[in-house]
């Protein structure tokens, strides 16, 4: 009796070892799996070991910035022109990329239009593969791929197109840098004339700041610069601008809207 006792005594031990020891495996493969999930859902690396949290931070830095479609970046500093490349060759005028936000629970791209901004795309780093792409509800499906310190690609998986992008200044500083920065003088009077990568403007009596028109739908339907004399461009100026090689001539512009037309030359400004 005694035997059967113990017996029976070793065979319930080791059931409750055994239930003991498989427990918490069961709990721990049941709670990966809910990581897993939640992981995928909010973007964040599928694997938060230290390598990869080394890595997906290299690349969140790589690709943190303002970025602008080289091609047009290239076409305006060639024809010195807005206007004669208002119509985009792709799907974003630029985009901005923050490093903060992409090593945060919800990361995303923000992209803009020369009319429309605020295109949110909700992004998730891909450990396998070290890149961002878009998550399953994104309204766009893409890849972004780091080429190097200065240049990005999107590839748009669906229509199987790669766009190349450029780092670059906030995107009307740039505008500013590619068109209007210097100092000049005016061929005329002589008067020294001045344009800041800020906006602030001097030689141009009570007008003190600029901005370069990029939003040609409702016109002017020409190249334009924006002028005021407080930089919020409530009560702005208007002046059609041309460009002569570094050189740059100003005109007067008359009517508002779609009516708008350029006459008198005001400043005939040579770059120095």
């Amino acid at each position: 009796m005694k035997k059967i006792s113990l017996n029976l005594f070793v065979l319930f031990f080791t059931l409750v070892l055994l239930w003991s020891c498989g427990s918490p495996s069961t709990t721990t493969s049941v709670r990966d799996e809910i990581q897993e999930e939640i992981i995928e859902e909010e973007g964040l690396p599928e694997d938060n070991s230290p390598l990869d949290s080394v890595k997906y931070r290299r690349v969140s830095e790589q690709i943190h910035g303002h970025w602008m479609a080289k091609e047009t970046l290239e076409a305006v500093e060639k024809t010195g022109s807005l206007y004669k490349n208002r119509e985009l060759k792709t799907k974003y005028y630029g985009f901005i990329l923050d490093k903060g936000n992409l090593m945060n629970t919800d990361p995303y791209l923000n992209g803009f239009t020369r009319t429309v901004g605020g295109i949110t795309v909700k992004l998730k780093y891909n450990r396998q593969k070290n890149h961002y792409e878009s998550r399953p509800n994104a309204i766009e499906n893409i890849i972004v791929k780091p080429v190097d310190e200065k240049n990005i690609e999107l590839f748009f998986v669906n229509s199987n197109k790669t766009e190349h992008y450029q780092l670059t200044k906030e995107h009307f500083e740039q505008n500013r840098l590619l068109l209007t920065v210097g100092k000049y003088k005016d061929k005329r009077t002589g008067k020294a004339v001045e344009f800041k990568e800020n906006g602030q403007v001097s030689g141009l009596g009570k007008l003190t700041y600029h901005e370069v028109a990029i939003d040609f739908t409702e016109g002017p339907f020409f190249d334009a610069l924006y002028l005021d004399s407080s930089g919020k461009l409530r009560d702005k100026v208007v002046y059609h601008f041309k460009k002569e090689g570094k050189d740059m001539k100003l005109f007067e512009v008359r009517g508002k809207g779609q009516k708008q037309t350029y006459g008198d030359l005001l400043y005939d400004l040579e770059k120095l």
